[in-house]
């Protein structure tokens, strides 16, 4: 909060809440989605397609568009600003979406900044680049690409600036995990719908292959959607003893009862723990989680000081070979080394967060 009102300060205005107005409801019309987009086709792809997409469209676009515009029209927000600015409005708020598009088309300016990890490490990243187009700036963690004119590095503007974590050396080892969609929703560098089962083969890999006075430290923690994997009743049918974190605590405070976390996905929890310069081991193949050259570049320095590994063995052999001076290694020159150097790039932070973002919003 301290921060928001700085940045707003900082841009001569004063903070405001903006409370998004609710959806209207609104009730399928099948009448209003029989239509063709294409005419019928040898290809029963595209049959297929004519036939769903007309079904698919989300309801606020179509039978209720015109209440949907209507109530932005009533509302509250700013009637011409200038620059406007979201993280993931643009994508998981369809109020927003109609109010800026409107806006946008009167010359104001979009300004979308990064919201988590991944973002310019791909070889694929569908969902990225669509950001990349349709923002006047997108501002980075602090990576760029020389290709595409409307990134700007700023910094980490979720943490900004770097704060430790206390490691509690008889704690646990937190295993973060994620999830994807059973279906392919879009197209990027990570596991796409069943490919998710070698992810889950790897984390099963990764537990079997502690001791049991490790194992018996081990916290796992669920990614909190559920897409229907039954990730937790299927670790549990195969280690029955396993700690399956259910307290809906964050990822930070978890870390309070940990001494080193396992990061099992390329996202945004290990650029927190390195803010927070807590011990981290990183695993996830290379194979689904493509990485673009620059990437591939960084994650070598890290590689290099065993903080991220390719195959669950390697990092459980290394989390074994630490685990009784867990600070020890983590506080190592080269160790330090290698997380700054990674962060130099990918996870900028400091005071001068604010003044780049402050700038660029300018």
């Amino acid at each position: 909060t301290k921060y928001l009102i700085s940045i707003n300060l900082k841009l001569n205005q004063f903070p405001t809440l903006r409370v998004t107005n609710k959806l209207p409801k609104i009730e399928p019309s099948l009448n209003q989605r029989k239509w063709d987009l294409l005419e019928n086709s040898e290809d029963n792809f595209l049959n297929i397609l004519n036939y769903l997409i007309p079904l698919q469209i989300p309801r606020i676009y179509l039978e209720g568009f015109s209440k949907l515009k209507l109530s932005v029209k009533r509302s509250h927000w700013p009637i011409s600003p200038r620059v406007i600015f979201t993280s993931n409005s643009y994508s998981e708020d369809d109020y927003f979406k109609v109010w800026a598009a409107e806006k946008i088309e009167k010359n104001s300016k979009l300004i979308i900044a990064q919201h988590g990890g991944n973002f310019g490490m791909n070889n694929i990243e569908s969902h990225a680049k669509h950001q990349y187009l349709i923002a006047d700036k997108f501002l980075s963690w602090g990576w760029e690409k020389k290709e595409i004119q409307s990134i700007k590095p700023v910094g980490n503007i979720k943490i900004i600036t770097k704060k430790s974590q206390k490691i509690d050396n008889s704690g646990y080892g937190l295993i973060i995990s994620t999830e994807y969609p059973r279906f392919s929703y879009y197209l990027y560098s990570v596991p796409i719908a069943s490919q998710y089962k070698s992810y889950l083969e790897a984390q099963f890999s990764f537990l079997e292959l502690l001791p049991q006075r490790i194992f018996d430290k081990i916290l796992f923690k669920p990614y909190p959607s559920n897409y229907k994997w039954y990730t937790r009743e299927r670790l549990l049918d195969s280690f029955p003893k396993l700690k399956v974190d259910q307290s809906g605590k964050s990822f930070k405070k978890l870390l309070k009862n940990s001494r080193i976390c396992i990061i099992t996905y390329n996202g945004t929890s290990f650029l927190e723990s390195f803010a927070w310069d807590f011990p981290t081991i990183i695993f996830f193949d290379s194979f689904h989680w493509e990485l673009d050259d620059k990437a591939k570049a960084s994650f070598e320095i890290l590689k290099k000081a065993n903080i991220y590994h390719t195959t669950a063995d390697s990092a459980a052999r290394h989390l074994i070979n630490v685990w009784d001076d867990i600070k020890g290694w983590w506080e190592e020159p080269f160790t330090q080394s290698a997380v700054c150097k990674f962060s130099e790039t990918w996870n900028v932070l400091g005071n001068h967060v604010i003044k780049n973002l402050v700038r660029e919003i300018k």
